[in-house]
């Protein structure tokens, strides 16, 4: 399979220059007609983390979705649009409406599917959604982000989604290393094996992501049938090391080449971004590299000096609503309330983020440690 990347500008959400710009993505590819054959049932699986506006950039654009719903059609496909939802609080129908979805499918002509009501099987002890036999081709269509843990999230950690309500949180409880969890991460990928992935780079999201960082106008639409290949372009356009990411870093120790790809559209040396910010845990990753503190603790000084470099979810008060979603959603229950407001038990806390991640009120920051202060300093000596 030849291993394409293909880069296609487009700074605008309008429907019509969106579809022209996923359609131009997926002809680079060989066309849809050469996924969709006549009759298939498609999944279109977008990013839907949260109930939150399309504007905040946090899920993938209704725009976006409608393209390749309108490509699946042409292609004679019938196209099914589907997430499992990681949160605990907010329904189905309220995270389709709140995200666009349902307008979305009704002016494409999709059916919208809860793959959360069609249960789930272990596929080497992790729960994935059956949706992925209800389907005769599944199209990945992710959102160029960053976050917490994985320093960016985009086509690979989309089939996460696939994983059905609080099981998302025992994989976080199972698999507490980041290393682990992104073989984990690798291992579901396969599993749902989307046959194309298409992420939605319009306006993108810097900073603490994959909800609480800011929009970032990017103005890009990428495709890909490789998910890995579609994330290390991604990690090059934002400027950060490929072999920084722990998803594609490990993938490249399992055999995964870099080398064989092949961009087509717009030349990569003439969209990589100057200014895009990466998370604060990616700083953080960096200094534990530096001084030689990554993987699993097992002498006598690391414990101590671990705590100086990693680092914890705090609650701010002020930005709380008291939802109780990071309450409900944390894997191992560190989370409970002290004086009306949440607070985190530093001692249970395995640094998931997953409250950070489902906070739709970005009321969860991370607290800054002494070794982390004094590296970013050096860094940027100015600020």
């Amino acid at each position: 399979m030849e291993n394409k990347v293909a880069i296609i500008k487009c700074g605008t959400y309008d429907d019509g220059k969106v579809y022209l710009a996923v359609k131009e993505s997926v002809d680079l590819l060989g066309g849809l007609n050469s996924f969709v054959k006549p009759g298939m049932r498609v999944l279109v699986k977008p990013n839907l983390l949260s109930a939150v506006a399309p504007e905040r950039a946090v899920t993938t654009h209704p725009s976006v979705v409608k393209a390749v719903i309108r490509l699946v059609k042409e292609a004679k496909g019938t196209p099914f649009l589907g997430d499992c939802h990681g949160g605990v609080l907010t329904g189905t129908e309220v995270l389709l409406a709140e995200t666009k979805m349902t307008e979305a499918a009704a002016e494409a002509g999709a059916e919208i599917i809860n793959l959360e009501k069609l249960g789930s099987e272990l596929h080497e002890g992790i729960a994935i959604s059956k949706g992925i036999k209800e389907f005769d081709l599944i199209i990945n269509v992710c959102k160029f982000k960053t976050h917490g843990l994985t320093i960016l999230t985009g086509a690979v950690k989309n089939s996460f989604g696939m994983i059905p309500g609080m099981h998302k949180a025992s994989m976080h409880r199972l698999y507490p290393e980041v290393n682990d969890f992104c073989e984990m991460l690798l291992k579901v990928s396969g599993f749902v094996n989307p046959a194309l992935s298409i992420m939605d780079g319009v306006i993108g999201m810097e900073g603490d992501g994959p909800i609480g960082g800011n929009p970032k106008s990017i103005g890009l639409i990428l495709a890909a049938k490789v998910p890995l290949s579609l994330d290390f372009v991604m990690a090059k356009i934002a400027g950060i090391d490929p072999l920084a990411l722990p998803v594609l870093s490990l993938a490249i120790k399992k055999g995964f080449k870099p080398e064989e790809i092949k961009i087509v559209g717009e030349p990569l040396s003439e969209v990589i971004l100057k200014d895009f910010k990466p998370p604060y845990t990616f700083a953080v990753l960096g200094t534990a590299k530096k001084y030689g503190f990554t993987g699993k603790i097992k002498t006598f000084l690391q414990p101590f000096l671990w705590k100086l470099v990693t680092i914890k979810p705090v609650i701010d008060n002020s930005k709380c609503q008291k939802c109780n979603e990071c309450v409900k959603a944390c894997p191992v229950k560190a989370i409970g309330y002290d004086k009306g407001f949440p607070r985190v038990d530093n001692k249970i806390c395995i640094e998931c983020y997953c409250c950070h991640e489902l906070c739709r009120y970005k009321a969860v920051a991370f607290k800054k440690n002494l070794l982390v202060k004094i590296w970013l300093k050096r860094q940027n000596p100015k600020k």
